[in-house]
């Protein structure tokens, strides 16, 4: 080890043993290599260590006070420069704790519609949604055959795939009932057995059961078995206390269609608006919907709620509206609008961020005074870690440095380490990762 050389340095802790024993690593960032590595942690040996390192004038570190003591002592002139990364990263996650904690795991916000009462165009409506009846239809379509209409035609009128009409042409009234009967059957049965399931879920939950000991019991989800226990409807009267999310968007269908609009061009203004279901949904939900227009049914003007998982507000921690997956600016104002203080704490974070961009260490005390009045705990306790580590900071915000190489120097020597696993001591993992470092 050339002891002289290094003047810009990063230091990082690793493993020997997790939640036991601990190495610290020194990486030279002019040369990107690993200089040496020490079976410590500790202040006073890694203070020891480092003095050996006369030359060395920038530290790149993580947030430690291990190491920022150490550096203290070793080396009391040198500049030590927090890692970004590690700050933000620690900002998002005390950030993170309070949205949980103060938003419930589901948000509630109004559904997006139309006002009025909009009927749907009898020019516009495919044929079959004219019929009430299944077999109706199946009629229309056999004497429309019989009549000299090939499989293209009727399917044309109809709209309707080759194997649908195939499939029509051959069943008989006979067997169209008994496949009905036997669908609703399978469908009974099914009820039949899920009713039982919970029932046996309540009983044993009443018994004195833990919730933990029924999932493990039935091997179902801990949330499925609250959901069993909580759940006071029988399948006989949920059908009809359901109601359907796209219900809140129907005269916005109906209004769309009756242009003429096509169902992917549909699906994106819903999104816009706030319908978070997947085109496969909408696309099951759209016929219904039409035809119920047709029909006139349902269609009064009801307001219906969207519900919003908080996991959504959670991703603008770290990543931009459009990244995600089912959201949109439209339903984040909607949140906002219940939940006026979001927008602060995404603003908060975003100005945190940019202090390392504009390098203005007046915005950071400026950022600092403004994270105080807002006065919640999990803030409370990184502005303290700021606060005692502010110099290191604040040369975060002078100084380009990050301490990516450690992450990486560590991220190899833990390969070295498992490849050796079982077989040599530290001074042979020591040995084996500087003469990689010197040689590659």
């Amino acid at each position: 080890v050339d002891y002289s050389k290094p003047k810009i340095v990063c230091i990082d802790d690793f493993a020997l043993k997790k939640r036991h024993t601990y190495g610290t690593i020194l990486i030279d960032m002019e040369t990107r290599k690993v200089i040496d590595l020490i079976e410590s942690r500790e202040v006073e040996v890694v203070s020891e260590w480092l003095k050996k390192f006369k030359n060395i004038n920038f530290f790149n570190r993580d947030g430690s006070q291990t190491y920022a003591k150490a550096i203290s002592e070793s080396h009391p002139d040198a500049l030590q420069i927090s890692d970004y990364f590690h700050l933000i990263k620690n900002l998002c996650d005390y950030l993170k704790e309070y949205l949980v904690r103060k938003l419930p795991k589901l948000i509630e916000i109004e559904g997006v519609f139309c006002d009025g009462k909009i009927l749907v165009d009898e020019k516009l409506i495919k044929t079959k949604y004219k019929y009430d009846d299944e077999w109706e239809l199946i009629e229309k379509v056999k004497k429309l055959y019989d009549d000299g209409n090939n499989y293209s035609s009727i399917g044309k009128i109809f709209s309707l795939q080759y194997r649908t009409i195939r499939k029509y042409l051959e069943i008989t009234k006979e067997e169209f009932t008994k496949l009905q009967f036997k669908n609703n059957e399978i469908h009974l049965e099914k009820q039949a057995k899920k009713q039982a399931l919970i029932n046996e879920v309540k009983k044993m939950y009443k018994n004195g059961a833990k919730k933990s000991s029924i999932a493990r019991e039935f091997k179902l989800d801990f949330r499925t078995v609250t959901s069993y226990i909580n759940s006071g409807i029988t399948f006989e009267n949920k059908n009809q206390n359901r109601t359907r999310l796209i219900d809140s968007f129907k005269l916005d269908i109906i209004e769309l269609f009756n242009k003429n609009e096509k169902k992917e061009y549909i699906y994106n203004i819903l999104k816009e608006k706030g319908y978070n279901q997947s085109f496969r949904t909408f696309r099951y939900y759209f016929p219904q919907i039409i035809k119920e227009a047709y029909e006139n049914q349902g269609l009064e003007n009801k307001k219906s709620t969207i519900k919003i998982k908080i996991s959504k507000i959670i991703s603008l921690l770290y990543k931009p509206i459009n990244k995600i997956i089912d959201f949109s600016s439209e339903l984040y104002e909607k949140i906002t609008e219940k939940y006026e203080w979001i927008p602060k704490i995404l603003n908060l974070l975003k100005e945190f961020k940019e202090l390392f961009q504009e390098k203005d260490l007046n915005k950071f005390n400026i950022w600092l005074e403004e994270a105080s009045k807002l006065n919640f705990k999990e803030l409370n306790s990184f502005t303290t870690g700021i606060r005692r580590d502010k110099i290191a900071i604040e040369n975060a915000i002078t100084y380009r440095f990050t301490n990516g190489l450690a992450e990486g120097s560590v991220n190899k020597l833990k390969t070295l380490k498992r490849i050796m696993y079982g077989k040599a001591s530290f001074e042979t993992l020591k040995r084996k990762l500087l003469w990689y470092e010197q040689n590659k």
